[in-house]
This record gives C-alpha cells, structure tokens and sequence, in this order.
C-alpha cells in the first residue's frame, strides 16, 4: 500500500511538472507575442510623429506648440448644446435636500403608523 501511494504521488507530481511546462511555454509565447505588438506601436508611433514634425513648417507658432503638446484636435463646448445637459436634469444640492426631507416625512408617517396600528 505505501508503495501504491508513493506510486501515486510521483505521477501527480509528474502531472503537475508537466502542467507547469506547458504554462511556462504559452506565457513565453504570448509574452513574445505581445513585445512584438509593442514594437508594432511604437514604429507606428515614431512614423505619425515623423510625419506631424514634418507638416509643422506650415503651422504659425501658436499652432505648432498646440500640436506638439497634443492639443490639435480639441474643440470647445462653450455656446454650444452638449447632448448630456440635454436629456439630463441637473443634480444640484437643492434636489438633494429635497430628497431628504420626502425621506425623512416617510420615515415620519412609518413610524406613526407602526405606533396607532
């Protein structure tokens, strides 16, 4: 019986050795798998600054610190209608106390029905 469980244990053990092999080789795998994404992005990234330093020469100044900070493609909202403010009713303190206070009245009336009832 002792060696059967020795016997046993050494194959479990085998199995997990074998398990832990096969883990460590996918995460090389994926880990190379990823590096080269990341070389992927930053090639793309050199090629796209490349390319903006290239067309600052047409740019004024005030334009080209903008783009160089990375402020190009924004826009403001001012005067404009922005969509959430629209569908949305705004949330301000005085909504919130008002809250309280319907609460607080309910919290009130429960309790004065649990006293008569």
């Amino acid at each position: 019986q002792h060696r059967t469980a020795t016997s046993e244990r050494e194959r479990l053990e085998q199995e997990r050795r074998s398990r832990m092999a096969r883990l460590r080789e996918e995460n090389e795998q994926e880990e190379r798998q990823l590096s080269g994404f990341e070389n992927e992005h930053k090639q793309l990234q050199e090629e796209q600054e490349a390319a903006m330093m290239n067309n600052l020469d047409d740019l004024s100044p005030e334009e080209q610190m903008q783009r160089l900070m990375g402020f190009s493609g924004f826009d403001s909202t001012k005067d404009k209608a922005v969509e959430d403010n629209q569908k949305k009713c705004s949330t301000g303190s005085s909504s919130k106390e008002q809250g309280k206070k319907i609460s607080t009245i309910h919290e009130s009336q429960r309790r004065f029905q649990s006293t008569v009832g």
